[in-house]
């Protein structure tokens, strides 16, 4: 029985160092980036409303104080889906 013994060494050809260290500093600096950003997130809400036998979408942002938009009163409750959906993207797009 023969023992292969491994002397660690690279031989390979040599990395671009600065290229590497570029890399790992853009990886690092993103991930900081998407931390930031995920601790900005605001919930959103969007709620039904019922008044006078008519739906309406409202819309609320939790972060912002004081921060809702009522939809127009339809006839249907999916519309009034449709418009809270609409606010939504409208909010989000912004």
């Amino acid at each position: 029985m023969s023992m292969i013994l491994s002397s660690f060494r690279n031989t390979q050809k040599p990395r671009n160092t600065s290229a590497t260290l570029a890399f790992h500093q853009f990886r690092k600096d993103k991930d900081q980036e998407e931390d930031v950003a995920a601790t900005k997130k605001e919930p959103i809400k969007v709620a039904i409303e019922r008044i006078d036998g008519k739906s309406r979408a409202k819309f609320c942002v939790d972060g912002v104080k004081g921060f809702t938009v009522i939809g127009p009163p339809r006839d249907s409750r999916p519309e009034a889906v449709c418009d809270g959906c609409e606010l939504g993207r409208a909010y989000v797009a912004e």
